[in-house]
């Protein structure tokens, strides 16, 4: 334990050094730390699709099970937020970790109330985000492939098909990480405290995945809401 706690405090004080000396990096690192967060909603809308009636042509049965999937997982991606968040709560009930600023010397980029540290609530949030857009693409590609041939052969390929939440799938992973590296360079967090979120955030995206393929009836009610207002 105590090894660890080394090496906690060493990846700190070795990323947290590189800040405070360059006011185009602190800038960086402070966008990355305190909003970069809230723009996860682009690729969020950007899986969700155009509603029909904007289409100018009727989706093809394999670009329908890949949409379908999509928008099943943002339905489900609020309930996956709120477990982590309540899972991450139920640790920082029994264990208390204060922040960096209140035990070290460090360069503080942002302002923060000195509360406890571990674990990391915007990473448990923006890693359950990211783990549902993985959980997501397996779903897809579980779909795609209980497809019928011929439809895969009149249909572009699964590749093709899968290539806008692939893409997506790797920008929001690298804006987790951006997020997650930022708030130990901002001296806030330790690494620790991000690892801790991280994990929350994806059993909690695991958990919820697992619950929506059960509660398919949830979600199709859902759509069919959006339909009725246009919005898918």
């Amino acid at each position: 334990m105590v090894i660890l706690e080394h090496i906690n405090l060493s990846l700190f004080l070795l990323l947290n050094h590189e800040v405070g000396h360059n006011t185009l990096l602190d800038g960086c690192v402070v966008f990355c730390a305190n909003y970069l967060l809230f723009f996860l909603v682009i690729p969020i809308l950007l899986l969700w699709g155009l509603p029909s009636r904007w289409r100018r042509r009727t989706v093809r049965p394999e670009e329908a099970v890949v949409l379908h999937e999509n928008r099943n997982t943002l339905i489900w991606m609020v309930c996956s937020c709120a477990l982590a968040v309540a899972i991450s709560s139920l640790v920082a009930t029994f264990v208390f970790e204060p922040r960096p600023f209140v035990s070290h010397h460090v360069t503080l980029l942002i302002s923060h109330s000195a509360d406890d540290s571990f674990p990391s609530d915007h990473a448990t949030v923006a890693f359950a985000i990211c783990g549902m857009f993985l959980c997501c693409l397996l779903s897809e590609l579980k779909a795609l492939r209980r497809l019928p041939d011929q439809e895969k052969r009149q249909g572009r390929s699964m590749l093709r098909l899968l290539r806008k939440p692939v893409l997506l799938s790797f920008v929001v992973v690298v804006a987790c990480c951006l997020i997650g590296v930022a708030r130990i360079c901002a001296g806030v967090h330790y690494p620790g405290d991000i690892l801790a979120g991280a994990f929350d955030g994806i059993v909690a995206a695991v958990l919820v995945s697992m619950l929506a393929q059960r509660l398919q009836v949830v979600t199709t009610w859902v759509l069919h809401f959006a339909q009725r207002l246009h919005l898918a």
